[in-house]
């Protein structure tokens, strides 16, 4: 009984329809349409520092006309757990290493001194390629922190559990 309703509905939906359907653009490799434009540079990856109290998450691509989109999701543990959100607006790849700068969008708890929604912020990450390799990220610097253009030498902190792929 049910396949005879569902066919005559299929039949008269596709029927209905009076503009031909269009393509989309170009999908980048997490889904989102990018108009054509093709992604020239990536940074994906996430971790966790247990000794230093860090997990992160982030992603980030840059495409052909040179705009980089992307996010990241940091926590610091410690007397207590916070966690924001930031978006990343540059991206910079040089080899095996992704710099990356963008504005925090949210802190909860708003607790970290300084911490607040529209600090510059910017890290680095190093890909040493699959694990067992141990790949690095740098401290993440807040409020006087630089755009990804420009290097800030910060020292590198092997990613405890986790994987980092820039391209």
């Amino acid at each position: 009984m049910r396949k005879s309703i569902v066919l005559p509905v299929l039949i008269a939906l596709v029927a209905g329809c009076s503009e031909q359907p269009t393509a989309m653009g170009p999908m980048d490799d997490i889904g989102v349409q990018t108009d054509g434009a093709s992604i020239t540079a990536s940074a994906t990856g996430s971790g966790i520092i247990l000794s230093r109290g860090r997990a992160f998450t982030f992603e980030a691509n840059t495409d052909a006309s040179g705009i980089t989109t992307g996010n990241a999701q940091l926590s610091f543990s410690g007397p207590e757990t916070v966690k924001g959100h930031v978006a990343i607006d540059c991206l910079v790849v040089d080899g095996n290493q992704a710099t990356m700068s963008g504005h925090i969008t949210s802190v909860h708890p708003p607790v970290i001194p300084g911490a607040f929604v529209g600090l510059p912020v910017w890290f680095r990450v190093v890909d040493k390629g699959e694990p067992p390799a141990t790949d690095e990220i740098t401290n993440v610097l807040f409020a006087n922190a630089p755009s990804c253009d420009v290097d800030a030498e910060l020292d590198l902190f092997p990613i405890e559990a986790g994987n980092v792929q820039v391209h």
